[in-house]
């Protein structure tokens, strides 16, 4: 997770001291913003990607369920992306396209997986603490402060809560 947090805020400075290039219609703050968004998506599609290429080493079962279970993680995720560019004026097509985009790295990534099962397995917690330490600082410095400026305070926490529960009962449900 310190390797994500890092990785992402080594990229926040490096954009902060360059001219960040457009990101569609975006220009300044909001195309920084969108980068590191979709940068951040794709980082965590690798991960996921070689979770699944993995998990179907350990049979055809587990691959479906973590195949499933990815699927549905990806449609917040997909949201996440859209969620930030079309208030900042870019197309939705184009929005759903940057969302597509920051995927591509998971079929990319299970195959070789898959295929080399043994040889990617001991990169696996490396990957996923990566995309995990990445996504939480993306979270917590572009997501809720976001959210924070549209809505109280306390419908961001109930909204958050309410997440964290859907998850774990989503976990719960799989387990049995």
């Amino acid at each position: 997770m310190a390797s994500g947090l890092v990785l992402v805020v080594l990229a926040d400075r490096w954009l902060d001291r360059h001219d960040t290039p457009d990101v569609s219609d975006l220009q300044g703050a909001d195309a920084k913003k969108a980068l590191m968004i979709v940068g951040v998506m794709t980082i965590h599609s690798f991960a996921e990607g070689v979770g699944v290429g993995v998990s179907y080493g350990g049979g055809e079962d587990l691959g479906m369920f973590i195949t499933a279970a990815i699927a549905v993680h990806n449609i917040p995720e997909g949201l996440a992306i859209a969620l930030v560019l079309v208030p900042r004026g870019v197309p939705v097509w184009q929005a759903a396209g940057w969302a597509i985009f920051s995927s591509l790295p998971q079929p990319l990534m299970a195959v070789p997986a898959y295929l080399f099962v043994t040889a990617f397995e001991p990169f696996l917690p490396i990957g996923l603490g990566l995309a995990a330490g990445a996504m939480i600082w993306m979270v917590f410095a572009e997501l809720l402060p976001d959210a924070n400026r549209r809505l109280t305070a306390a419908n961001v926490g109930i909204v958050v809560v309410l997440s964290f529960m859907a998850m774990f009962a989503f976990q719960l449900a799989i387990a049995h």
